[in-house]
């Protein structure tokens, strides 16, 4: 809670104005010791008044006017003199002061971005990183730096400055309570800013090292899968997954990932075996049974197709299929009665009419209508 004395403010805001008068324009011929002086004498008039304000706006306003001033006299303060001699006279007072003002400026970031002003929370930010890294406080330990670092990279991310935001995110790095947050930002940044075969590359093995590291991080695996998924990038998804179930042979999404690659490349009887593979590590994965059951009756479809398929019946194998496709769906709709997770009905409507189950089809016939006008509803909203 930030405390506030009662004092005269007008007559502080008059004093503030003389002592900028009296500061000589840069321009002009001074010397860097009276030069450091003069801005000393502001940064004493800005924290005076800063007591002395009971408005939060002004009050973080005026510190951060406070610290930029600060740093402007320190580099006055450190300049040789006509002799060539250096004699810093403020720089331990003005640490001194300011260091107990220092969070506070995160507290003035958490301010401003709550009121939805983030231009004046990303400056704020920035003048802390530029104190953190001053003479001011060389040396000494900066426990916010990695908080304002990342935080710093959320904003500059939020306004597409992803150069910005990549160089915040690499000193968040070295903080470890927030470099996993600081590692997201900065793959999300290397995305954005790629252009060569190179940069790509580069983001695919940074982010296959984080997700190696941090596998259970979703955010790495929604990233990978983004970019296998782009065209021509279908032998690097394939291979991914291949890899992932090496790894983790008793990770269910390994598996039922590898049997979308297959799945897609309409290798039903690999993306079958995957898609049971998953089933086997959790039997209510309903996913894993419905698209078990699509492959199941696209090779059946693929079988009757074939020249050697009888015509008047479904032959043995095919049947043989059909039939598990439709456990596979009846499963389904066990599990998801009311369509929310997939739309079971309709491909079970059709393994029931190639099946010759008519009354069983017509029975969910309804349903199968239902779903049908739902997608063209939603098709013509797009």
């Amino acid at each position: 809670m930030i405390k506030h004395k009662a004092i005269n403010t007008l007559r502080i805001a008059f004093l503030v104005l003389i002592l900028l008068a009296s500061v000589i324009p840069a321009g002009a011929e001074e010397n860097a010791q009276e030069r450091a002086a003069a801005l000393n004498r502001q940064v004493d008039a800005l924290l005076s008044r800063l007591d002395a304000t009971t408005d939060t706006f002004t009050y973080y306003n005026t510190l951060e006017q406070a610290v930029k001033v600060a740093l402007q006299c320190d580099q006055y303060d450190r300049l040789p003199n006509s002799k060539g001699k250096v004699t810093i006279k403020f720089r331990h007072g003005n640490s001194k002061r300011l260091a107990p003002l220092r969070p506070r400026l995160i507290d003035a970031c958490m301010y401003y971005y709550g009121h939805h002003r983030n231009e004046e929370a990303l400056k704020v930010l920035k003048t802390y990183l530029a104190l953190s890294g001053s003479e001011l406080f060389k040396g000494r330990k900066d426990l916010y730096k990695g908080q304002v670092a990342y935080y710093l990279s959320l904003l500059y991310y939020g306004t597409k400055n992803y150069t910005e935001a990549d160089r915040c995110a690499d000193i968040a790095l070295r903080d470890v309570e927030y470099a996993k947050d600081a590692a997201e930002v900065k793959v999300s940044c290397m995305k954005e800013l790629m252009v060569t075969p190179n940069d790509s590359a580069r983001y695919v093995l940074a982010l296959l090292e984080l997700h190696d590291k941090a596998p259970h991080n979703s955010t790495y695996m929604r990233l990978l899968l983004e970019h296998f998924s782009l065209p021509g990038h279908e032998s690097e998804m394939e291979q991914f997954a291949k890899d992932e179930t090496n790894k983790k042979p008793r990770s269910k999404e390994a598996w039922a990932l590898l049997g979308e690659t297959k799945m897609r490349k309409k290798n039903w009887s690999d993306a079958i075996k995957a898609y049971a593979k998953a089933i086997e590590l959790d039997t209510t994965f309903v996913e894993a049974i419905y698209n078990k059951g699509l492959c199941l009756t696209a090779k059946a479809q693929q079988t009757l197709q074939a020249p050697s398929a009888k015509t008047e019946s479904v032959p043995t194998t095919p049947r043989l299929l059909l039939q598990e496709a439709q456990r596979d769906f009846e499963q389904v709709r066990l599990y998801d009665p009311l369509l929310k997770e997939v739309d079971w009905a309709t491909p079970l409507y059709l393994v029931y009419k190639l099946l010759g189950e008519n009354d069983k089809a017509e029975k969910i016939a309804p349903e199968v209508k239902k779903q049908n006008n739902r997608k063209e509803s939603h098709g013509n909203t797009k």
